[in-house]
């Protein structure tokens, strides 16, 4: 038996016929991580159940210490009799088992992933620790067996509600209840009830009725909570159907707009400067070269607007368009450093940079250029490298690109050195939003060679 789904199986699923065999209340005692195909994140019915499962445990260990406590009237390291043994060793047992249950659900509450388990070993530890916590909550509580039914039956109903889930069946109350009326255990206890009160033999009737009572309590108060829970699935599976088919909506007219008002409109005015009869061949081709560059650059927002896109798909439009103007690519960095993921603020310094750096090199006449990136701690650093002359940063003119990225970008995160015919300008891309405050790159600078260098225009 696998899983089919990821998270969040259908509900309207109905059990298979054979559901009253004992083999589905072995599947669900091993509990519903033996299910998983894989490791996989919890859904928002899973996170819920297991919120409920949680506190459900928290609630067993509280009784059974306030019942040690009351029959014992000190702490367990202050017994005198064994009897005040028994109950101390009950009360911790209970405590430790349900601290393993409370953690183990409270890690998927918080969206912890799903790592699947072993049948055997699965229903061997389960079915121990549930009844450590039946034992000990007796011991603790001998004439409290109907609270300790009602804290045992949340605890199951909601662990119940995740192994059906994870067996693609959805709660069938009504099913469930014949199925355990009708179950050899349910059968066999009732013998055993009947043949002590004839015999009168053991227990008195009155503690078996209220441990039989116990029973039916817990199993009403698992089934109410699995019904709950179920409900709240629906609630949450509608919801999120809602959002989904609202988002899908908006992204449908997003990229219509961005199709009809931005795409077709470039596509349009490349269209018109081309066809007005006076475009020679060389100005045919660059007006192409310029409209696949501006495209390529709206496709990028698009892409850092709707998520973390790697640093190549920031670095690739710059780098295509110095190829298509004819620039020599000498030097790029490696698909293991362009990898990385970057968040939108990062993506859009980090484009800005790009096309200041490549810009004002292939503006200043470069006919090669290198591209290179190093990720030291906490930031990004990008070098360009040219062939187009050299130049004094300190006389770049104010309000210039490379004038207000110095200014905008913290001290020394802007560099330049002297390269064989050029030069090498160097920034250093902080990692962190608080870096990227929305630079807006001015016009390219000009720079023409010159025998000692390059000056800023």
């Amino acid at each position: 038996m696998t899983r089919a789904w990821v998270s969040d199986p259908p509900l309207d699923t109905v059990p298979d016929s054979d559901a009253a065999t004992p083999d589905l209340w072995l599947a669900l005692v091993a509990g519903h991580s033996v299910w998983a195909d894989g490791q996989y994140r919890p859904g928002p019915r899973e996170r819920v159940a297991s919120a409920f499962a949680t506190g459900a445990a928290a609630a067993c260990a509280a009784m059974a210490w306030a019942g040690m406590r009351l029959r014992n009237g000190n702490w367990p390291w202050q017994v005198e009799t064994d009897d005040q043994a028994v109950l101390s060793l009950a009360a911790i047992a209970v405590v430790v088992v349900a601290a393993v249950i409370a953690v183990y659900n409270c890690r998927i509450a918080f969206g912890r992933a799903i790592v699947p388990a072993a049948f055997w070993p699965s229903v061997l530890w389960r079915g121990t620790c549930f009844a450590v916590l039946v034992v000990g909550l007796a011991v603790c509580f001998p004439r409290g067996q109907i609270g300790a039914g009602v804290m045992i039956g949340l605890l199951a109903g909601a662990d119940l509600a995740l192994s059906l889930w994870a067996l693609g069946t959805a709660p069938q109350l009504a099913a469930l209840v014949r199925q355990f009326l009708l179950s050899p255990v349910h059968l066999g206890a009732v013998g055993a009830v009947l043949a002590v009160l004839l015999t009168g033999a053991g227990p008195s009737a009155g503690t078996l009725v209220a441990l039989y009572g116990a029973v039916l309590v817990a199993l009403a108060a698992g089934l109410t909570e699995m019904k709950v829970l179920d409900s709240l699935a629906l609630h949450f599976e509608a919801q999120y159907e809602l959002h989904r088919i609202d988002v899908a909506a908006r992204e449908r007219a997003h990229r219509a707009h961005w199709l009809h008002d931005d795409v077709l409109s470039e596509v349009r005015l490349a269209s018109l400067r081309i066809t007005n009869g006076s475009a020679s061949p060389e100005q045919i081709n660059a007006e192409l070269v310029d409209l696949d560059h501006r495209l390529r650059l709206r496709q990028l927002d698009e892409m850092i607007r709707d998520g973390t896109p790697p640093l190549y798909e920031v670095l690739q439009p710059h780098l295509r368009r110095a190829q298509s103007l004819g620039v020599r690519l000498e030097r790029v960095p490696t698909h293991e450093v362009t990898g990385i993921a970057l968040s939108e603020p990062e993506a859009k310094l980090l484009n800005r940079v790009l096309s200041l750096l490549t810009s004002n090199a292939i503006n200043a006449g470069a006919t090669a250029l290198s591209v290179d990136v190093r990720l030291p701690p906490g930031a990004i650093e990008v070098g360009v490298t040219d062939d187009a002359g050299g130049f004094d940063l300190a006389e770049v003119p104010a309000g210039r690109g490379l004038h207000r990225l110095s200014s905008e970008l913290a001290p020394g995160s802007l560099r330049r050195a002297d390269a064989p015919g050029g030069s090498t300008v160097t920034v250093l891309v902080p990692r962190s939003g608080d870096g990227a405050r929305g630079i807006t790159v001015a016009p390219a600078d000009h720079r023409v060679p010159r025998p000692a260098g390059r000056a800023m225009a």
